[in-house]
């Protein structure tokens, strides 16, 4: 009865770790997936608005330079943001250093990124803006 409890124990234990190591592999491909299909540079027609999307292998996070045309009246500059991955989007944590920055969000819809953000000092509120952005042909 011993080796009967043994065996179906040893039994699911094997089974639970092929299993397990199956779901990371397919998971680290989706991962790799995502990666794809959100890097690369991106605009915004209506607000003449760019982003160029980057992550380097064996980082967490991915790197966003964002910036406008010239004109306008707008000064030329870039900023630049870091970006954690989470499920099937892109979190840009609220910063209060001396570039202040809202909690945002990217996420990938086919062919277009949407990019939504929050108010200052408002995490859990409502998103107060978003921008669609389709990738550069």
């Amino acid at each position: 009865m011993i080796k009967i409890k043994l065996c179906v124990l040893i039994f699911c234990y094997a089974y639970f770790f092929a299993h397990s190591n199956c779901s990371a592999q397919r998971t680290k491909s989706n991962h790799e997936t995502g990666i794809q299909r959100i890097k690369g540079n991106w605009f915004d027609r209506k607000n003449k608005r760019h982003l160029s999307i980057h992550h380097e292998r064996g980082q967490e996070y991915f790197t966003i330079n964002d910036w406008y045309d010239i004109g306008q009246g707008r000064e030329p500059m870039i900023d630049a943001y870091k970006a954690w991955p989470r499920g099937n989007k892109l979190i840009m944590l609220q910063s209060t250093t001396d570039l202040r920055a809202p909690y945002a969000e990217i996420l990938p819809s086919g062919k277009f990124l949407l990019y939504r953000t929050k108010k200052m000092n408002d995490e859990n509120g409502p998103f107060i803006d978003s921008a669609f952005f389709s990738r550069y042909k």
